[in-house]
């Protein structure tokens, strides 16, 4: 049997916010003039990380007013490819347009000040960030692997890119931004509709109880 996770649409959709006091809070004040990619990921090599700033490398040469932002830390395991993100970022001169900012509270209240949302996996299950961020009207890029495209479907829901391809990332990055606000407001509203229809947590819940009721009846029979 499967449930999928399920998010408060309603929590989300009415979580206030000042965009301002969140980006100054995170030390982003000086971007408030800028559209913001985010992605809330830890950074381990499944969640594909240095695929993500090779793209965002290439991307912003051409949009410069673009800022990256990755709300996240790293399981100790890990540490060596944190440093080789740590490593590209300065190497790459990106310290002005990329801020690591480690595990956040309010990781809600941040990702809802992003324009974009994207996730360069290589694997997932069922990402409650993509939920998040679709409930909150984010347009977003993901990888096309299980977990993301189940959320997204096609690109009535999102930009579905080629998984472990930063070349990918980069033309998902682009689509996303040269479209129009209509054009986005159209898939944020598809993909709004999806989550509250199939991932909600009233669902979520309705199915484990209703597998709890089946599973004791077969037992008491």
């Amino acid at each position: 049997t499967i449930i999928y996770n399920g998010v408060d649409n309603e929590y989300i959709a009415n979580l206030s916010f000042n965009r301002s006091e969140v980006l100054k809070s995170i030390g982003c004040g000086d971007w408030e003039g800028n559209r913001i990619l985010g992605t809330v990921s830890r950074i381990s090599p499944e969640k594909g990380i240095l695929n993500l700033l090779f793209a965002f490398k290439n991307v912003v040469q051409d949009v410069p007013d673009l800022r990256l932002i990755i709300v996240g830390g790293f399981p100790e395991e890990h540490k060596n490819y944190y440093q080789r993100v740590k490593s590209f970022i300065e190497k790459e001169n990106l310290t002005e347009c990329v801020r690591i900012l480690g595990y956040q509270k309010d990781a809600l209240k941040i990702l809802k000040c992003m324009d974009f949302y994207i996730s360069s996996s290589l694997s997932e299950g069922l990402p409650i960030s993509i939920l998040e961020a679709s409930a909150s009207g984010i347009p977003t890029i993901a990888t096309e692997i299980i977990g993301n495209k189940d959320i997204l479907l096609n690109s009535v829901f999102g930009v579905l890119v080629e998984p472990d391809s930063p070349k990918s990332l980069v033309h998902g990055i682009v689509k996303m931004v040269q479209l129009t606000q209509n054009e986005r407001k159209i898939i944020t509203q598809n993909a709004s509709n999806r989550v509250k229809n199939y991932f909600s947590i009233e669902e979520m819940v309705r199915k484990t109880d209703l597998l709890y009721k089946q599973v004791l009846n077969n037992n008491s029979i």
